[in-house]
């Protein structure tokens, strides 16, 4: 009776062990996956994403840069800028729902978009101009769409942050903002 009682504690305390282990390895996987501000996935889970994506399905691929963001820090503080973020994120959620969300640097963000229709993509990043004015956020924007995105995905990735980097541009000049300071 007392070798089986002995038996048990130990299995016992294995079944423990190696249940805390797994959930310590989910914690960890759930982590390196995940932006921890804003509970979307990061550049890690973006990757991964592509890499599972279906071959001749067609993709929309959004890219945001949060402007403003390095001013709202300086001035008000990070806390008012970690909300500046999380309100650009909140817009990309409503707009974008159902789509694969991304933080992949400080102030910019990525959404892919498999198997959307190039007029879907473009009522959707109208939605989102709307929707980010509605909650004071100036995000500029770029967005491409491939009838076979998969194939070319690292040149639709470069082509919408260029077009982002132009939209930004775009909203320096018309404020009258020099960047160069």
């Amino acid at each position: 009776m007392n070798y089986a009682s002995d038996m048990l504690q130990i299995m016992g305390h294995f079944i423990t062990s190696s249940l805390k282990r797994r959930n310590l390895v989910k914690m960890l996987s759930h982590m390196s996956y995940t932006d921890q501000l804003t509970k979307i996935g990061n550049r890690y889970a973006m990757d991964e994403h592509i890499e599972k994506m279906p071959d001749g399905e067609s993709v929309g691929v959004v890219f945001c840069d949060v402007t403003g963001l390095k001013k709202i820090n300086d001035t008000e503080g990070h806390k008012a800028g970690d909300n500046l973020i999380l309100r650009a994120c909140g817009s990309l959620k409503r707009v974008f729902a159902g789509y694969m969300l991304f933080r992949i640097g400080g102030d910019e963000f990525l959404v892919l978009c498999p198997g959307i229709m190039e007029e879907e993509l473009k009522k959707k990043v109208w939605m989102l101009k709307k929707d980010i004015k509605e909650n004071n956020v100036i995000l500029a924007v770029g967005a491409v769409w491939q009838k076979d995105g998969k194939k070319n995905i690292d040149r639709l990735l470069s082509e919408s942050e260029r077009m982002m980097y132009e939209d930004k541009s775009a909203y320096y000049k018309a404020a009258g903002i020099d960047r160069r300071r």
